[in-house]
């Protein structure tokens, strides 16, 4: 996975939302625990909710809802992250 190079800064993570792949940018911020990162991705996984409305056949993707499963089973302990994610 592209996040996990030890190399990847937030820049990186801004490039890989603006490119289609807000998933990507959404583990990293997650898996680096960078407090100061969490609004942006909270933005993230809203603008992922938003966009899964819209989509009907996930083909060979996992479905959002599962994507949201894997990183709350992965991150639920933080609590600062979930507790400024508002689903709307």
């Amino acid at each position: 996975m592209i996040h996990a190079n030890p190399t990847f800064s937030e820049s990186d993570a801004d490039f890989l939302v603006s490119v289609g792949k807000i998933e990507e940018a959404e583990r990293f911020i997650l898996e680096r625990g960078y407090t100061k990162a969490y609004p942006h991705g909270v933005r993230y996984l809203n603008k992922l909710d938003k966009l899964a409305i819209s989509i009907s056949q996930w083909m060979k993707f996992d479905s959002h809802e599962t994507f949201k499963d894997q990183i709350y089973q992965s991150h639920g302990r933080k609590h600062s992250f979930w507790s400024r994610y508002e689903q709307k």
